[in-house]
């Protein structure tokens, strides 16, 4: 193993160390925290959670729903030219 290598693996090993020392220390030092969380905060992480929770869901839906809205439109012009008319979504002028 390289020198530099075997520095950082050792670096790595001591760090490790250290967070495991300073968590423990901080877990065994922990002292209950008297705060009073009102009703207006309450109901701002409510609704931050639901607008959270609600563009998650949106993203996913238009992920979902426009290729399949793309397919269905394309299987309908695909089945009205198979059946000799012309599309609906198909812009060509009507005939005078």
């Amino acid at each position: 193993m390289r020198h530099w290598a075997r520095f950082l693996y050792s670096a790595a090993r001591r760090l490790s160390a250290l967070s495991s020392v300073t968590v423990a220390v901080a877990i065994a030092t922990i002292q209950p925290a008297f705060a009073y969380i009102g009703p207006g905060l309450g109901v701002g992480l409510i609704a931050t959670l639901a607008g959270i929770v609600g563009t998650v869901a949106l993203l996913l839906a238009g992920i979902v729903y426009f290729p399949i809205k793309r397919a269905l439109k394309r299987a309908k012009s695909e089945r009205a030219e198979s059946v000799g008319g012309v599309a609906e979504d198909s812009h060509t002028p009507p005939q005078v």
